[in-house]
């Protein structure tokens, strides 16, 4: 599974939160100065070696992964394994980055687990802080080897020198996995900004595997460079366009490669695992390839028709953006028969977007039209969703009508273990979701969910 930052979208990141490449340059610095000086609290040990991340929490955590509780230290011993606390302060280092400063300062067993968790996957927001955090791999190599992942995004007018900023850190990130973009365009990456970002990356970032965030808007010859980084698990596509190759604004000539483009975006990326796309891209890809989680938009039922003769005996992921148009009833994501074809699926994710004009009375909820293996079912239906804009139900009709919905599924579909629904108030645009499960003694149960369970992304991560 690719390094994510799924927890840290939907965590309340405060806008313009300080960057933990700012905090490297004001705080770690200074807990170096301080253990270079012996003036570290903790004299009983010598200071962590800096250039391992592992030894350090391997210190932290004790030769027996053992940490005493300094309250119910009478009681006994807290048994957790590393990755658990590696886990908990990557969380941290997501919501509050600042928070973990104090904890490298007060002991040399903290520095190591703290600096892992840091530079695991940096969010940088600014061209300053795209500046300071090359600044700090460059000088540091050993921060550099932790890097894991980046979150990029920045405003609009900063983009030519925060891509610059971002590119020169590159040769430094041997073992970049991922990265993740979510603000270098509206609704998709621009051709150019993504020639720029992306030229040369197979030979900087050549542990990379998974772009994600905002989805790339392909020309042919970007498709070329495609072609060259055929190592690529997961890709996010917006849509193809058709840039003359005369010009000269987008200075692409270094990306072509000879001949034309295949047109597949399957067969130029062999290794493909993760894909999302537009019904239109769907419909110009011939062949299966190795796929196992989707994520479509704008679809309809032919659409899904044609992925499920592709696809259909391999994903175990998918996520689809249904295009209902004017419809009437309920649009239960059950009362459609495609979803049997997918015979392997385990998670499906359903959002609508149409209008609701008319009630059904009395219609069925059909689980036998979903996937036999299916375990989890997460559904925004778009009369709950916008609500405000379709009739004048009141809000706990509409919840009513979604507990049964995930109660019917989740009793007679024996191998579901658990139905999410999303929501969202009429009066505002404050996002929720409800987690449903049968308990133990088979009573419903029903609880908000985390965040990272019902976000947009979260169908890439199921392999």
């Amino acid at each position: 599974m690719p390094p994510s930052r799924s927890s840290s979208r939907t965590s309340q990141r405060p806008h313009g939160l300080t960057c933990i490449s700012n905090l490297e340059l004001d705080e770690l610095d200074e807990v170096d100065a301080i253990h270079a000086e012996g003036l570290s609290n903790d004299t009983t040990k010598p200071p962590l070696d800096p250039g391992s991340a592992t030894s350090g929490f391997a210190e932290f955590c004790g030769s027996s992964h053992t940490i005493k509780n300094p309250i119910q230290e009478s009681c006994g011993s807290l048994l957790l394994p590393p990755e658990l606390w590696l886990r908990v302060f990557r969380q941290v280092a997501f919501t509050n980055p600042e928070s973990l400063i104090p904890m490298a300062k007060a002991s040399t067993k903290f520095q190591g687990v703290v600096e892992e968790a840091l530079y695991w996957f940096p969010y940088l927001s600014t061209t300053r802080s795209a500046e300071c955090f090359l600044a700090t791999i460059s000088d540091h190599p050993h921060r550099a080897r932790m890097v894991r992942g980046l979150q990029l995004g920045c405003r609009e007018d900063q983009t030519d020198e925060y891509i610059s900023a971002i590119t020169s850190t590159f040769p430094f990130l041997a073992r970049l996995q991922t990265l993740e973009i979510t603000g270098l365009g509206n609704m998709c990456i621009s051709e150019k900004t993504a020639a720029d970002l992306f030229r040369g990356v197979r030979y900087k970032l050549p542990s990379l595997r998974y772009i994600r965030g905002l989805p790339l808007y392909l020309s042919p010859r970007l498709m070329a460079w495609l072609g060259r980084v055929a190592y690529l698990e997961e890709l996010h596509i917006y849509a193809y366009t058709d840039v003359p190759k005369s010009d000269a604004r987008y200075d692409l000539e270094t990306l072509a490669v000879a001949g034309e483009p295949d047109p597949s975006i399957l067969r130029m990326l062999p290794n493909l695992r993760a894909l999302s796309c537009t019904s239109t891209v769907l419909a110009d890809i011939p062949t299966s390839g190795s796929l196992t989680s989707l994520c479509i938009t704008g679809a309809t039922r032919a659409v899904l028709d044609h992925a499920a003769s592709l696809f259909g005996e391999q994903l175990l992921s998918l996520r689809v953006e249904r295009r209902l148009g004017r419809y009437s009833g309920m649009a239960y994501p059950t009362n459609w028969s495609i979803w049997t074809k997918f015979r392997r699926l385990t998670f499906l994710d359903v959002h609508d977007s149409g209008k609701r004009e008319a009630e059904i009375e009395g219609q069925a909820i059909k689980v036998e039209n979903l996937p036999p293996s299916l375990e989890t079912l997460i559904w925004g239906a778009s009369w709950a969703m916008d609500c405000a804009l379709t009739d004048s139900r009141p809000e706990s009709w509409r919840r009513e009508r979604l507990r049964a919905f995930a109660e019917t599924v989740l009793v007679r579909a024996s191998g579901v273990k658990a139905v999410v629904y999303r929501w969202r108030w009429s009066s505002g645009t404050r996002k929720k979701s409800y987690h449903c499960v049968l308990a133990g003694d088979g009573r419903f149960r029903e609880a908000l969910a985390d965040p990272a369970v019902a976000d947009e992304d979260v169908w890439a991560d199921q392999r």
